[in-house]
């Protein structure tokens, strides 16, 4: 299983405003470090006005499933029930994000996901529960012993009875013990505009 969010497609069409606010979420990701790819995971992510399709990066490891939203002027439109299972990685926030719009826009209701409750996680919290699985990605291939040891660490962290700051403090102190770790996690802060504590 992994994360996985939920939603009801209306017979609500979109328009060309819904098309460019999500391009500028897609702008937003590149910009911030988030590989956004087509529902394949390769190449550039489909923004039309027949269809939104998207996914992580195939090649960074960073795909999951395909998430799409079909315009009603699609002949492969169906309303109902749908799902992404995204399992949190980075591409995550555009999903998200996407989703909210639509939301607000009425082409899709009832947005929920299996976390611990219905909302959409804030910024912070979305990218403080990121860091794991961002520094996992970039270091594993070529981390030492010492390194390797840390990524595991982070990765075994129990942040169920921490608060986001008490997570980040902790983030913070297990990436000290290692000058790439420290300059990358303090890059990832800035990046993501996470106030340091």
């Amino acid at each position: 299983m992994g994360f996985t969010r939920y939603w009801t497609r209306t017979n609500k069409p979109y328009d060309e405003e819904f098309v460019n606010q999500v391009q500028q979420i897609i702008t937003k990701c590149a910009s911030s470090g988030i590989t956004i790819c087509d529902g394949f995971g390769s190449g550039s992510p489909e923004i039309s006005m027949d269809k939104i399709w998207i996914n992580g990066s195939e090649e960074l490891n960073t795909d999951h499933e395909t998430f799409a939203i079909i315009n009603t002027t699609s002949e492969h439109f169906k309303s109902g029930n749908d799902f992404c299972k995204t399992a949190r990685k980075p591409y995550d926030y555009a999903v998200r994000e996407i989703l909210k719009i639509a939301e607000e826009q009425g082409i899709v209701v009832d947005v929920c996901d299996d976390g611990d409750n219905n909302k959409i996680v804030s910024d912070i919290s979305y990218m403080i529960q990121e860091v794991p699985y961002i520094m996992f990605c970039k270091f594993l291939s070529n981390s030492n012993k010492s390194q390797a040891k840390l990524l595991t660490e982070l990765q075994n962290l129990d942040s169920n009875n921490m608060s986001d700051e008490e997570l980040l403090q902790k983030y913070k102190e297990i990436c000290s013990q290692d000058t790439e770790f420290e300059k990358f996690f303090n890059e990832y802060l800035q990046k993501y505009k996470i106030m340091e504590v």
